[in-house]
């Protein structure tokens, strides 16, 4: 490849003439045929900081010659007019693929001996000779003013800079509190705008509060931040029905001023009891002298619940003041309870209740028939409980005495505290017919899943008979243990490769051994935008399902990436953020098995625009946007 020219314009916008004699491996001219350039504007050393990159797709003519500006290709990354060239030395490195493609085989590097007068006029600087000094422009050419004497100030004298003999006034900052909202009983969202910062920066600014009127950080404050512009923040931990007094502040090194004083009155906290429905029991839980029923508190009220369980009586409404079963724990949610020692073939009136600082709530009423025909419960026995895999846990159990009757269901109950009776959650074993007499042959067990490692359970087996008795068996603890197992990257695992493992080294993400389709476009035929601008860590999974959302089913890439592979179904298309980590985490380790070529990613540049990387390169990270209608490669991953 032979480099023939570099130029530059003089005019808005900055460009830099290019052209070059494409031949190929056999020294040939490739003449008449479309050709993929990628430039990239290299700073210090030919191997050094790409500073700005672009991406050309032209045609050489008869002779191999292309031509083109620097500053009109496709964007990638970096910007040519912010380029500082008097900072270093500069070099143009071209890559290109004489097919028109996007696999670079021919690459050169030269040196910038003379940066075009255009570029430098707009960023070059001439060096001054003490520390302060200034640069203007003269009319003719650019002259220095040197560093003024401290204290004194910067005028303009026909046109031209001149230091006076005033010193700066040092002032305050500016700024204004915004009104009050979201007002409640203990707490306000508050803040303020900084509008100027005076003479000095602003280190800190925040609300300050009281009961008294023209409130200062003497008082009580919450700091938000620093600088200017707007800000907000809840101030919490407030008195219910008080009047307070607030103003934002703001401090630099000159002092503090405050903005405009606002006041709100907090709420006055209305008392209210809890909210709680009974839970009709099923046919099994209702013997001869027992009933197995219980409650759902949705809502708590104006305070903590104290007390929660089931009142019952054999007339109608219950209350507190008639018999009643008292539940354990604290908070919102189901729970289970037995009442006992009742009468058969009796009619009695269930009622859930929870109780709080404010009083007393009650349930909807059950009307319960208990049993009229008293049979003998079965006996029942607790093994043991052991691990089987992680988070489970296998319950073994055994019918000594069926109770003079055919067992109808056995099963095994667990919590995490100690458990009186039938209590939730459970999980019934395998039924089983049949006279149970003997322990050594009768044995039972269940598996339990979804139980957390590290942490103690309380297990009791049960078993049911034809009267409709259920027996309990003893109970017994037992720790589930931890999972000790971690994950690494390289691994070969759920259909892929892990390219990324969170703290605990349970979790991460998976990258898929090969490719989902051929090449395909970002877009499924028409310029929309999805909304998946994310492009960190962790957003891939949301992208995805919002694009297939927006733009539907379709042979393109976040859809083409969610199909199911190597028995997985939840595999998407990775974030910009993820590309980065499979091609440092693995490609640069050899790992992978990605195509040094064109990826897309999930995340969004604009509406015709995504983000996308080159896998070329191995050196550095390069990524760029891509137009949407483009093709490119798709690699899924998914989480584990």
């Amino acid at each position: 490849m032979l480099f023939l020219s570099v130029g530059a314009f003089s005019q808005v916008p900055q460009l830099i003439s290019y052209q070059a004699v494409v031949r190929n491996s056999n020294n040939v001219l490739v003449t008449n045929s479309n050709v993929s350039v990628s430039i990239s504007i290299v700073k210090d050393s030919a191997n050094g900081t790409v500073v700005y990159s672009e991406l050309h797709s032209t045609t050489t003519n008869a002779n191999g010659l292309f031509s083109f500006s620097i500053g009109t290709g496709l964007y990638a990354s970096g910007s040519l007019s912010s380029i500082n060239w008097a900072s270093g030395v500069y070099f143009i490195k071209s890559q290109i693929d004489p097919n028109g493609g996007l696999n670079f085989t021919i690459t050169g590097t030269s040196q910038i001996l003379s940066v075009p007068y255009a570029l430098y006029a707009a960023n070059g600087t001439k060096p001054g000779s003490n520390v302060g000094d200034l640069q203007y422009w003269d009319g003719t050419k650019w002259a220095i003013l040197p560093a003024g004497a401290n204290g004194t100030t910067l005028t303009m004298s026909n046109g031209v800079p001149t230091w006076g003999t005033g010193s700066v006034t040092a002032t305050l900052p500016s700024l204004t509190t915004t009104t009050p909202s979201s007002i409640t009983s203990n707490s306000a969202l508050c803040g303020g705008n900084v509008t100027s910062a005076g003479s000095s920066s602003v280190t800190s600014y925040g609300i300050c509060y009281a009961t008294t009127s023209n409130p200062t950080t003497s008082n009580n404050t919450v700091q938000v931040g620093s600088g200017t512009g707007t800000f907000s923040t809840t101030v919490s931990g407030l008195s219910t029905n008080t009047t307070y007094y607030i103003r934002a502040y703001a401090t630099s090194s000159v002092g503090t001023s405050y903005g405009n004083q606002v006041s709100i009155t907090t709420n006055n906290l209305i008392s209210s009891a809890p909210t709680v429905t009974t839970t009709a029991p099923i046919s099994i839980n209702i013997t001869a002298s027992q009933i197995i029923s219980g409650g759902n508190i949705t809502s708590i009220g104006s305070s903590a619940v104290t007390s929660y369980g089931l009142c019952y009586a054999t007339t109608s409404n219950p209350t507190v003041a008639n018999s009643t079963v008292l539940a354990t724990g604290s908070g919102t949610g189901s729970f289970l309870d037995t009442i006992s020692n009742l009468n058969a073939g009796t009619i009695y009136y269930v009622r859930a209740f929870a109780t709080n600082s404010a009083g007393t709530s009650y349930g909807n009423q059950l009307v319960v028939t208990t049993e009229t025909e008293v049979g003998n419960e079965p006996t029942v026995l607790t093994i043991n409980a052991t691990a089987s895999a992680n988070g489970t846990v296998t319950l073994t159990g055994a019918v000594t005495d069926n109770g003079g009757d055919l067992i109808q269901g056995v099963g095994g109950l667990w919590d995490v505290n100690p458990i009186p009776a039938y209590r939730s959650p459970y999980m019934t074993a395998s039924l089983v017919d049949g006279n149970f007499l003997n322990a050594s042959t009768d044995t039972f067990s269940t598996s339990i899943t979804n139980l957390t490692p590290g942490t103690t359970y309380y297990f009791r087996a049960f078993a049911s008979n034809g009267w409709s008795s259920t027996a309990y068996g003893n109970q017994i603890t037992y720790t589930v243990p931890s999972n000790t197992a971690t994950y690494k990257i390289g691994q070969s695992y759920g259909g892929g490769t892990i390219f990324y493992v969170d703290g605990s080294g349970q979790h991460g993400l998976i990258v898929a051994n090969s490719d989902a389709g051929g090449i395909t476009p970002w877009y499924n035929g028409s310029y929309i935008t999805t909304g998946t601008t994310d492009t960190t860590v962790g957003a891939g999974a949301a992208n995805t399902s919002s694009i297939i959302s927006t733009q539907g089913t379709g042979s393109y890439a976040a859809y083409l990436a969610s199909q199911t592979a190597n028995g997985y179904s939840d595999w998407y298309l990775p974030s910009k953020g993820e590309l980065d980590l499979i091609f440092i985490n693995l490609t640069q380790a050899g790992l992978g098995n990605m195509q040094g070529n064109v990826y897309w990613s999930s995340s969004e540049y604009d509406v015709h625009q995504a983000w996308a990387q080159q896998f070329a390169q191995k050196n550095y990270i390069n990524t760029y946007t891509y137009y949407k209608s483009n093709s490119a490669f798709v690699r899924p991953i998914r989480k584990f």
